[in-house]
């Protein structure tokens, strides 16, 4: 992938996912030593915690409105744009309005985002606590957090195209476990917005919160164990065949292992309307992909296919990750791993209508 310009290869820190004039680019330690206890993620089992729930596509703008609407102490975010739309604009004032009514609130955004320094202003002079990231890593993040109680995530920016038309995936989880994890994760980037937050994954009934660098174990652990299927959805990848021992191959030998034992392994790779380089770089990546023996196809132009979703019969994984050195490595990033069954089910009809009017080619 010589041909690959360095900015585009910065796709595993940061793709762009909102059409239009504006640019809105988008884009891995134990609490409390629980990771040694299970090797697994949580499950369904009734307990009175809380819930997760899928958020998908457009469903994401109700969920955040209601978050944001109805929260009472505390609100903590941490997102990689505010961008300067009328969706935007509406975040904003949601943000401000919380502020006024004695929330305390909490913003992080990356700096690398041209919006976000007008949105930083703005936010501060209506109330807001509110801070660019700063530069030398990526705050690829997309979280809110209120109360400690409900935290939203997954891979919807806070752009009108991400939040009125892609296809995005995200997850409402209501749990004082996960939701205090990601309320420090955002308190830490608050402190030490530079630092990669090493804090081991979280493990409750309802699955395995993870923080920055984590995302590959957990990845490779819903691989290992899949049976039947394992299927992939992502805006971006860098399948490099220069960088064999690289992260992204060690999780494609695993599903080339899978697929040798018999499970179903399908990946579908956005293609854009308008993106020509984002379009050379995913026809690279499937032409290796296929080399290896992968069936994969392309999503339709209409819609931008930023969802970040990998998912077998057993389990999902949801959550702000591309697939290169930046999402897996570099950037701030989060995510959950869950064998919720709810979510699985909803994750696997996401996926199936997504393959369904998906193409092999785009030639």
């Amino acid at each position: 992938m010589r041909y690959v310009s360095l900015s585009l290869l910065l796709l595993l820190a940061a793709c762009s996912a909102s059409q239009g004039g504006n640019s809105t680019g988008d884009t891995v330690e134990l609490l409390a030593g629980s990771d040694s206890q299970s090797d697994g993620p949580g499950t369904d089992s009734g307990d009175p915690r809380g819930t997760i729930t899928p958020v998908f596509n457009q469903v994401y703008w109700t969920e955040v409105h209601e978050v944001i609407e109805n929260a009472q102490d505390s609100l903590k975010v941490v997102h990689f744009e505010l961008n300067h739309d009328s969706a935007g604009d509406e975040i904003a004032q949601l943000l401000a309005q919380a502020a006024a009514r004695g929330v305390d609130v909490q913003v992080v955004l990356d700096d690398e985002v041209e919006s976000n320094t007008a949105r930083v202003e703005e936010l501060g002079a209506a109330g807001v606590a509110v801070k660019l990231d700063g530069a030398g890593r990526m705050t690829h993040t997309k979280l809110v957090v209120a109360d400690r109680s409900r935290a939203l995530f997954g891979s919807t920016n806070w752009s009108w195209s991400s939040m009125r038309k892609n296809n995005e995936t995200n997850v409402l989880v209501e749990d004082q476990l996960i939701c205090g994890y990601f309320a420090d994760y955002a308190d830490a980037l608050w402190n030490a917005p530079r630092t990669t937050w090493k804090q081991p994954v979280q493990v409750s009934p309802l699955g395995r919160a993870f923080g920055d660098a984590s995302y590959v174990p957990e990845a490779m652990a819903l691989i290992n164990g899949a049976e039947e299927r394992v299927d992939l959805l992502l805006y971006g990848m860098n399948v490099d065949p220069d960088q064999p021992d690289s992260e992204v191959y060690k999780l494609l030998k695993a599903m080339k292992a899978a697929q040798d034992r018999g499970v179903q392994v399908r990946i579908v790779l956005d293609w854009s309307s308008y993106d020509r380089t984002m379009n050379r770089l995913n026809t690279s990546n499937a032409a290796e992909l296929r080399k290896l023996g992968f069936n994969v196809r392309f999503e339709t132009p209409q819609t931008i296919s930023h969802a970040k979703l990998l998912v077998s019969e057993k389990e999902a994984l949801i959550g702000s990750n591309n697939w290169g050195y930046g999402g897996f490595v570099k950037n701030h990033e989060i995510g959950v791993r869950t064998a919720d069954q709810g979510v699985v089910q909803a994750a696997l009809t996401y996926f199936e209508g997504i393959w369904g009017v998906s193409l092999e080619s785009r030639r």
